[in-house]
C-alpha cells in the first residue's frame, strides 16, 4: 500500500508540475504578444486563457 501511495503522489506532483509549466509558457506567450502590439482579444484567442487570468498576467 505504501508503494501505491508513493507512486500516486509522484504522478500527482508530475501532473501539477506540467500544469504549472504550461501556465508559465502561456503567460510568457501572452506577454510577448502584448509587446508586439497584439490586441487583448487576439491574445485570449491564441492562448486560451480566461479574461481574469490574462488581466492578471498583463497587469
Amino acid at each position: 500500500m505504501r508503494e501505491y501511495d508513493y507512486y500516486s503522489r509522484m504522478a500527482y506532483a508530475e501532473h501539477k508540475g506540467e500544469e504549472r509549466g504550461l501556465v508559465k509558457a502561456l503567460a510568457k506567450t501572452a506577454i510577448n504578444l502584448k509587446a508586439k502590439g497584439m490586441s487583448f482579444e487576439f491574445i485570449l484567442d491564441v492562448t486560451g486563457l480566461t479574461e481574469e487570468e490574462l488581466k492578471k498576467i498583463l497587469s
